[in-house]
């Protein structure tokens, strides 16, 4: 995902563009987003998150947008509550400087939102599951502070690695914790 963003960000002829990233609940979505634009920021990128449960004032947000001398991000977690929004910032001619909206919603919004915003550049992406290594580095850092609560993972990381591929990354965890009372949250 920052490889394209930053495909985008470094296109000389780069206009406007939304990417959504797609998948279950718990999947990590979130924090991939806010890992990115983080990234982006520490490179001096503009970021913008937009995290609000109401409506966006489009007037102000195009003035805000007009005002920016580069090409930027907005981020939106939850693009599904935002359709129209995204749909008139896109669509706005006052705002000239390319930009491009990263956004994650859960799988089954994903008609939705390509009925809304289908007409224009929009992209659809998933989350991989993540690599063996990964996982075996994510239960030794919860085996450091304490925290595995199923045997196996201590016993066998390297296997019990292999056994946690393809869940999502909140199942993952609470499967190493053996603790799944967290998951009531999602």
């Amino acid at each position: 995902m920052s490889r394209r963003v930053r495909q985008f960000l470094d296109d000389p002829n780069s206009r406007r563009r939304a990417i959504c990233v797609l998948s279950e609940a718990g999947s990590g979505k979130t924090t991939c987003l806010r890992r990115v634009a983080y990234d982006f920021v520490q490179e001096g990128q503009t970021v913008l998150f937009l995290n609000s449960r109401g409506d966006l004032d489009i007037d102000n947000a195009a003035v805000c947008f007009t005002q920016i001398a580069r090409p930027f991000v907005v981020v939106i977690d939850g693009l599904a509550d935002h359709v129209s929004t995204v749909r008139a910032l896109l669509t706005n001619p006052g705002v000239t400087r390319p930009f491009i909206v990263l956004s994650a919603e859960r799988q089954y919004r994903q008609a939705h939102i390509d009925r809304l915003l289908g007409d224009l550049a929009l992209e659809f992406t998933g989350m991989s599951s993540w690599p063996r290594a990964a996982l075996t580095q994510l239960i030794e850092k919860y085996r450091q502070y304490g925290l595995v609560g199923a045997g196996d993972a201590i016993k066998y990381p390297e296997k019990y690695a292999d056994e946690l591929r393809g869940e999502a990354v909140a199942i993952v965890t609470c499967r190493i914790l053996n603790n799944f009372r967290p998951l009531d949250k999602l």
